[in-house]
Formats: C-alpha cells, sequence, structure tokens
C-alpha cells in the first residue's frame, strides 16, 4: 500500500470512530434521526471539503483493509492451531467465499499466507471492491502467494472465519441465524 491509501484508511477509521462516539453520545436522545447524527459526523468535514457525505462512503475499500486486521490477523494468532487439518478450500461451502479459488489449498496455508499479506500491507485494492493479496517469502523469494478476491468474496470468507472463531464450526450450520 502507497502512502495515500494509508492516509486514507486512516482518515476513515477516524470518521467511523467519530461515528460510534457520537452514537454513544445520542443514544439515549429520544427522537433524533439518523440525517442528524451524519450532519454532527460530517460537520467537520464538510468545512474543508464541500459535499463531503456525497462523496463519502462508510463500507468501502478502505473501511474492509481496516477490519481485515480483526478477521484475519487476530484470529489466526489466537485459533491457528484449532482450523482441521487438510481442509482444502474446494471442500468448503459457497458461504466461506474461498470455495471456487484456483489452484485449491488447505486452508490454514491460506489464511497464513493471506494474514502474512494483510501485516505487511501487501495489498491491492480497487474502488471496485477487488483485492489482491500477496505474500513473498523473505527467506525464498520464488515463494510467492498471491490471491485475488472480490469485495463478495472477501465479505464472504470473513464473515465465515469470524463465524468459525466463534463457534468451531467449519460447515456454518446456523451462520445465517446467527447474523
Amino acid at each position: 500500500m502507497n502512502e495515500e491509501n494509508v492516509k486514507s484508511i486512516i482518515a476513515l477509521q477516524r470518521i467511523n470512530n467519530h461515528l460510534l462516539v457520537l452514537i454513544d453520545s445520542k443514544k439515549n436522545t429520544e427522537n433524533i434521526s439518523l440525517k442528524q447524527i451524519l450532519d454532527l459526523v460530517y460537520e467537520p468535514y464538510e468545512k474543508i471539503e464541500n459535499n463531503y457525505r456525497h462523496n463519502h462512503s462508510f463500507f468501502n475499500q478502505y473501511q474492509m483493509i481496516s477490519s481485515l486486521y480483526t478477521y484475519i490477523v487476530l484470529p489466526k494468532e489466537t485459533f491457528f492451531n484449532s482450523i482441521p487439518e487438510n481442509t482444502l478450500t474446494n471442500s468448503l461451502i459457497d458461504a466461506w467465499g474461498i470455495n471456487k479459488i484456483i489452484p485449491s489449498c488447505e486452508l490454514k496455508y491460506f489464511i497464513r499466507r493471506v494474514r502474512n499479506a494483510v501485516s505487511h500491507g501487501n495489498i491491492e485494492f480497487t474502488e471496485k471492491l477487488e483485492f489482491t493479496f500477496t505474500d513473498i517469502n523473505p527467506k525464498n523469494k520464488e515463494d510467492k502467494f498471491q490471491i485475488k478476491l472480490s469485495g463478495e468474496q472477501l465479505l464472504k470468507f470473513t464473515r465465515a472465519l469470524a463465524y468459525w472463531c466463534l463457534t468451531q464450526d467449519i460447515d456454518l450450520k446456523n451462520l445465517e441465524e446467527s447474523t
């Protein structure tokens, strides 16, 4: 990621945190609308850029990158050893979002390599929410992992991984009921 992308992620995180603080501060206020809350969120930014709210989306590529630390890095560090051995990505149900990646690989391998890409900032993305993760083994430059996921695939994967971390249910039997 380049410096501009990192700045955008930081700015987005500030805005999202500001929104959450405002929601907390107004949660006991009767008769407050979402528009009133958003007016409070956007007010400082619209002093700098006119129509900021029309050019800003809370869910975008920067928000997703920011969330990947929670979705992929932290679970890898705490739940990695619990992932069932020999679980291939092509054996997972569609709700995982990675069952059609080519070539198929072990889920543990996939998570480890994506985690490395996230941790080292080796992610490229587009405004259309397409993400490319690259992990190059520093001890063997020929050992390169690269995967491109659509926003939909990445959302499914992070949702499934979060559900698995909470339930240890690799088949995601009650995923729809839980969200």
